[in-house]
């Protein structure tokens, strides 16, 4: 059975970058694509429907404000569009800097009937000294490459409550858990999660 997805651009700008992505995956996911905009500017309407972010949106969701989280904190855009779209099976992001090659509807088919919980590149233990680690909370640290990650709605909801909760503790900004340490490291303490692997699933589509 094939699952209901939607896919967010992160993003705080639109540029040919942003632009090149939407047109590059919008055959397959036409209204089920989201722009996470931190900061639009006024008056502006990318091509699709829009998430709102900026610092007041987070202080509501509970969520520090840290003086670059919207570079840092891409796990936040998962928040705020699993708020605003609750209805969704699984929720992917990508980032303005992933380069498509061939033709998205064919990768992203790959994915219709996939169930794992947690998706990532490259998903991997990480060292523990680094300054994002030190101060991960109670997890192994894991990482991956953000710039394209699928995570279910349960994993989200489960990574959140644990952000919000982390939010509360006096780590120091610049320590403070970076957007994939903190959700590969704290949806993999949940055992009723499942990890799967992008280059297994999809093993001819990433170079280098």
């Amino acid at each position: 059975m094939s699952n209901k997805s939607i896919i967010g651009i992160r993003t705080n700008k639109w540029t040919v970058n942003e632009q090149r992505v939407f047109d590059a995956i919008s055959p397959f996911w036409g209204d089920d694509i989201k722009v996470v905009f931190h900061n639009r500017p006024d008056n502006f309407q990318p091509p699709c429907g829009v998430v709102e972010i900026n610092d007041s949106l987070i202080e509501k969701m509970q969520l520090r404000v840290v003086h670059d989280w919207g570079w840092r904190f891409g796990d936040y855009a998962y928040y705020a569009r699993r708020q605003a779209y609750p209805d969704y099976d699984y929720y992917w992001l990508i980032e303005p800097d992933v380069f498509v090659s061939g033709d998205a509807r064919v990768f992203f088919s790959l994915f219709k009937t996939e169930q794992a919980d947690v998706i990532g590149l490259d998903v991997a233990t990480f060292d523990p000294k680094h300054r994002f680690a030190t101060h991960v909370g109670n997890a192994t640290p894991m990482r991956a490459i953000f710039a394209l990650t699928r995570f279910s709605g349960p994993a989200i909801d489960f990574a959140y409550k644990r952000r919000v909760n982390y939010s509360s503790k006096p780590v120091p900004p610049y320590n403070y858990a970076n957007d994939e340490l903190f959700m590969f490291s704290h949806t993999l303490t949940n055992s009723t999660f499942n990890l799967g692997q992008f280059r297994e699933i999809a093993p001819t589509w990433f170079a280098d």
